[in-house]
């Protein structure tokens, strides 16, 4: 009785195993989650951060090409800022920017030209664009951030002071932009 028992529970732990095997052999992705990944990397919503040291290339023609992602809203009910930082060169900074919904962490170093981000904002849920950083060194180097809406300057703040914090924020509802 016990011996039919065991080889039972056996045949069932093989049947409930099965599909899973049969899935991960077909598409070895299947159940595949990178290290401290808890959602989507990239939700159809969301904008991939840009770091670069230099603005985007003008194409042949004068046009610029720019890559968004495709959004499950209508184009007009997002609006993409960018939040750009400069300042004095050597200057050590973090921060966070992005919106209620969806915050990133960066740090870095101020090089001869400004760092990039780049966030997304609904204008149907009120979203509001917010970018805090601060200078993680004594001395007197400027740190600056802005927020660019269609390459203007919508709010911008810097400091010179010892571990100096800026603050920066912009609501698509404020604007017709």
């Amino acid at each position: 009785m016990a011996r039919r028992l065991l080889i039972g529970s056996a045949a069932l732990i093989i049947l409930l195993l099965l599909p899973f095997v049969l899935l991960r052999a077909a598409y070895p992705d299947f159940l595949a989650f990178s290290e401290g990944e808890t959602e989507r990397a990239n939700p159809p919503f969301e904008v991939t951060l840009v770091q670069d040291t230099t603005e985007p290339a003008a194409q042949p023609g004068g046009d610029t090409q720019k890559e968004v992602p495709s959004t499950e809203e209508p184009a007009s009910d997002v609006a993409i800022a960018v939040v750009r930082v400069s300042g004095t060169p050597g200057a050590v900074y973090s921060g966070s920017y992005g919106t209620s919904g969806k915050m990133e962490q960066v740090e870095g170093v101020i090089e001869a030209q400004p760092a990039y981000y780049v966030t997304a904002a609904r204008r149907s849920s009120g979203d509001i664009v917010d970018a805090k950083f601060q200078k993680l060194n004594l001395g007197t180097e400027t740190l600056k951030a802005e927020i660019l809406i269609d390459s203007e300057v919508v709010d911008q703040n810097e400091t010179s002071s010892d571990f100096g914090a800026v603050e920066v924020s912009w609501s698509p509802k404020d604007s017709s932009q």
